[in-house]
């Protein structure tokens, strides 16, 4: 199965990658979003190289930035349109107007899931709209209308929205967590009315796909708040009785949620005796909710590591050929004569994290010294990029880059630095892409397979990479009367 996911994202990768380069249309907008949640499938749950790590962090951010089209949401005009639509509705109206913000939706999920809503006009509307606009429409059309083929579709979408509300509130920061959650025990409220709607319950027993979607998104709920919600029946349907295969694939991924022993029981098989003989048929986003499935089952059994993967590179790096060591680092070249004696190799292998970053921050130059202060004494957390992040800029030009310098003590590290580190040595590259230029700072010696690592990246990936390592480091160190 992992040979299967490896070979199946690869062909999905590179029609992303054609679609990429080209301002897409609302159908490829909806396959891009779709894919993007299976990447981060993998991104959370697969172990990658480290290449790979940061070429699929930039690869996400291309598809966040690339569906974000302001000229199509328009300020998330088809939240704002439901009521009108929803005022005179037909199957055909509301089917034509959930398609709509249903992508819409997906591109904000997707905005919330890559940290990328910061407070523009657009983010604000996806809130403030999806007040006026999703649940005043959504509470009209309940109010009025009974018809199962206009109220599905409406329910899916009222499902979809609640569900982008709590993945907004379980990410950081939540710069509209009050809005959020109040749209969130509205929206609860509204799924409570589309069960308790004359025919519902019906509707729900022939319908798997929708029952499962359902239960998935109010146990999700459940989870985020620690609160049972009891207004719904949480009976599994049987898969079996789902005839169409596509409605299946969408009912195997809403048990992952729901009932996962069920889902690890049943899907390898369908998988292997239907699915994959099958699956050259499936539309582009049926084959991603497949591979969805596929990625669960390999989670589970921590078969995880992918390394045939080929994450496209979507943007061009440029050496910084600009950027030497001797502009930045006092009388970098001057000191390769020093002798070092024991006791100099002892007291710098001996510093920790903190005092390396001091010993180092004494011998930059060119640089603000007020900021290199702060970014030597900086708090390290999960959401840093590298030890210290230094703004730097190519004589003669405006242009800003970052002299990322990831730390690697001699406590950390107590023999030689290996491969396992090189991800902490191209993380800045997932933040900063061209713009970063990374030193990586250790009394230590690489090994042979680091060196080679960092020799393929500058020569494949165009990454601008130097260290300050081992003796090298230490004599410079010396030569400037820090030891």
């Amino acid at each position: 199965m992992k040979e299967f996911l490896e070979t199946s994202l690869n062909d999905q990768l590179f029609l992303c990658e054609k679609s990429l380069k080209m301002e897409p249309n609302k159908a490829q907008i909806k396959e891009l979003c779709e894919l993007a949640f299976l990447l981060e499938d993998i991104q959370e749950n697969f172990t990658l190289s480290a290449e790979n790590q940061v070429l699929l962090t930039r690869f996400l951010k291309k598809i966040a930035n690339q569906v974000y089209i302001l000229d199509k949401i328009f300020y998330f005009y088809s939240l704002y349109k439901l009521p009108q639509e929803f005022y005179k509705a037909t199957s055909d109206s509301v089917g034509r107007a959930t398609y709509n913000v249903n992508i819409d939706i997906n591109i904000m999920r997707l905005q919330m899931r890559e940290g990328m809503v910061h407070g523009s006009s657009e983010d604000e509307y996806f809130f403030t709209r999806g007040d006026s606009g999703l649940v005043r429409g959504m509470n009209n059309l309940l109010d009025h209308n009974n018809e199962m083929d206009i109220l599905v579709p409406a329910f899916y979408t009222v499902l979809n929205y609640l569900q982008a509300m709590v993945e907004y509130l379980k990410t950081e920061p939540k710069l509209y967590r009050d809005k959020a959650t109040d749209l969130a025990v509205k929206c609860l409220n509204i799924v409570k009315r589309f069960v308790e709607k004359e025919g519902m319950a019906v509707q729900l027993d022939s319908n798997p796909q929708l029952n499962l979607f359902l239960i998935s998104t109010i146990k999700y709920c459940e989870d985020y708040s620690k609160k049972e919600i009891n207004f719904i029946r949480k009976e599994v349907n049987n898969l079996e009785d789902i005839k169409s295969i596509v409605k299946k694939i969408w009912g195997y991924f809403s048990l992952i949620n729901v009932d996962f022993e069920y889902f690890k029981d049943k899907f390898p098989d369908d998988f292997w005796n239907v699915l994959i003989d099958k699956y050259s048929d499936f539309k582009f986003i049926e084959k991603v909710i497949v591979l969805r499935n596929c990625s669960a089952i390999l989670k589970h059994e921590n078969n995880v590591e992918l390394t045939n993967l080929r994450i496209p590179v979507v943007e061009e790096y440029e050496i910084n050929e600009w950027f030497t060591m001797d502009n930045y680092f006092k009388d970098y070249g001057k000191h390769n004569a020093t002798e070092l004696t024991e006791e100099d190799k002892q007291k710098i292998l001996n510093y920790n994290d903190e005092e390396l970053r001091e010993a180092v921050a004494q011998i930059i130059i060119n640089i603000d010294k007020s900021i290199v202060d702060r970014e030597k004494v900086k708090p390290h957390g999960v959401y840093e990029i590298s030890d210290m992040e230094l703004p730097i800029k190519k004589v003669g030009t405006n242009k800003v880059n970052y002299l990322c310098m990831p730390f690697k003590s001699g406590q950390e590290i107590k023999k030689k630095v290996t491969e396992d580190v090189t991800y902490q040595v191209y993380r800045p590259f997932a933040n900063f892409g061209n713009k970063a230029v990374v030193v990586f700072v250790s009394p230590c010696e690489g090994t042979e397979p680091f060196y080679n690592a960092i020799k393929r990246a500058t020569a494949n990936l165009n990454w601008t990479i130097h260290t300050l390592m081992g003796d090298n480091l230490m004599k410079l160190l010396k030569y400037n009367s820090v030891i």
